[in-house]
């Protein structure tokens, strides 16, 4: 585990307005065995130096990612073309001539393991909604030119907006200029990154992520679900007014299960109760054995949990983090660490920003607000604590425990997922007969 030195910051206050989201193996031996007296063994991954030199020259080498996709059907024709140009002029093999022409081609693809030299994208956070993504990614645009809204798109349009647009916006669209002169607030932008929270629940892009930028660092959040779906549900209503006045939260726990269109857990839904189950897309990225042991924990008694989730066996490094984390020196201190931020130095964090939805409707009296603790809503927790419970004892007995996932301070993170065993309005508690959440014995009638 790195070691850190506390600093001291003065936190700027930025209220952001909403930004819509956008739509849309590893082997047993690499998991460590519980031993000690709490029941876990936490060991960091290790860390692969950066090298800053190819950080600040990569931008040349942007052609050398992309290769001619032999199973799109417009390369065939590309493929032909360029024989008949070889065959009139007896010149070589012709690729697009420029980079911006990459960018444009649909039967050009980024290779497999594109990033095999060193990193394309840097980092990409991925979820979950809600989570402090705003802040994290309001903290990391000051070291990666990236928009701090929603931006969700594939590894090829992703690489090529980033370096064609993004990093070069003051630059004349130069593809090749070194990226060390890029500045923002006087801190260097080399690193390159996004933010998606939707990601995460996403498999079919992160696997895209998985076969062609495995060296892209991936960064979740997550948080008591309860207190998510409260955060989730009074953004939405303060944004869609009417349609958050027709229904009742009850009307978000209908599953996917027979439902044609599947999105982010959710039938029909941005959000849902199902959603919140943080620890079901966290398995599918097969960074566990996915025993029978760690079915018990992952909503087995769902349609989609136990032995039928699915193993995407995606192979970048993640960088796991709770909420409340984000408040702290530690949590930043590591970050770096994780993203090797140069110069044992920390990534600034003085930027605070709340997606809370539109600000202009913040201070209407119409807004169906929820309030989880209120009576009406006894339900509806009891419905969700179970699942509240198996993020708390799965993440921490088995996802943590993979090589390729990485916390900021181990210890602190699991005590505050232990909090997520506990009913956030304090009125309900686990039998631990049979893992409902129930009135204690003193207060049943």
């Amino acid at each position: 585990m790195s070691t850190y030195m506390p600093k001291k910051s003065s936190p700027k206050e930025a209220e952001s307005s909403y930004v819509p989201e956008a739509e849309e193996e590893a082997a047993a031996a690499n998991f460590l065995i519980p031993q000690n007296e709490s029941g876990l063994v936490i060991v960091q991954p290790d860390i692969i130096p950066i090298n800053m030199t190819y950080m600040k020259e990569r931008y040349t080498q942007f052609s050398t990612w992309f290769q001619l996709d032999d199973n799109n059907h417009d390369t065939q024709q590309t493929h032909k073309k360029i024989s008949n140009e070889n065959n009139n002029n007896n010149k070589q093999q012709k690729y697009p001539s420029s980079d911006y022409e990459i960018a444009r081609n649909k039967s050009v693809e980024l290779k497999t393991n594109a990033d095999k030299n060193g990193p394309i994208i840097d980092f990409i956070v991925a979820g979950n909604p809600k989570s402090g993504t705003t802040t994290l990614s309001n903290n990391l645009a000051l070291i990666a030119p990236m928009p701090t809204g929603d931006m969700c798109l594939d590894p090829k349009a992703l690489v090529t907006t980033s370096y064609l647009y993004w990093a070069q916006e003051d630059n004349n669209n130069n593809p090749n200029k070194n990226s060390e002169s890029k500045q923002k607030e006087g801190h260097q932008q080399l690193y390159t990154g996004i933010k998606c929270p939707r990601y995460v629940s996403t498999p079919s892009i992160l696997t895209k992520f998985s076969k062609y930028l495995p060296k892209t660092k991936i960064i979740i959040g997550i948080r008591h679900p309860i207190l998510w779906f409260q955060s989730f549900w009074n953004m939405q209503a303060t944004n869609h007014i009417s349609f958050y006045q027709s229904i009742t939260p009850y009307t978000l726990t209908k599953t996917c299960a027979n439902a044609p269109i599947c999105t982010n857990f959710c039938n029909k839904q941005l959000f849902c109760v199902h959603r919140s189950r943080f620890h079901i897309a966290l398995a599918q990225m097969g960074k566990t054995p996915l025993s029978q042991d760690e079915y018990s924990l992952l909503a087995p008694n769902d349609f989609d949990g136990g032995p039928k989730i699915q193993n995407f066996h995606i192979r970048n490094p993640i960088f796991l983090y709770e909420q409340t984390q984000l408040t702290q020196e530690y949590f930043w201190d590591e970050l770096s660490t994780f993203l090797d931020y140069p110069n044992a130095t920390t990534i600034s964090h003085d930027q605070i920003a709340r997606a809370r939805g539109k600000k202009e409707n913040k201070n209407r009296t119409d807004i169906n607000r929820l309030d989880v603790c209120q009576e009406e809503n006894d339900s509806l927790r009891q419905l969700m604590m179970p699942y509240a419970y198996e993020i708390s004892q799965w993440t921490c007995r088995y996802f943590i425990q993979s090589k390729d996932v990485y916390v900021a301070n181990p210890t602190k993170f699991c005590e505050i997922l232990k909090e997520f065993e506990k009913d956030p309005c304090g009125k309900f508690v686990r039998d631990e007969m049979n893992g409902e959440y129930v009135l204690p014995a003193a207060m049943r009638v």
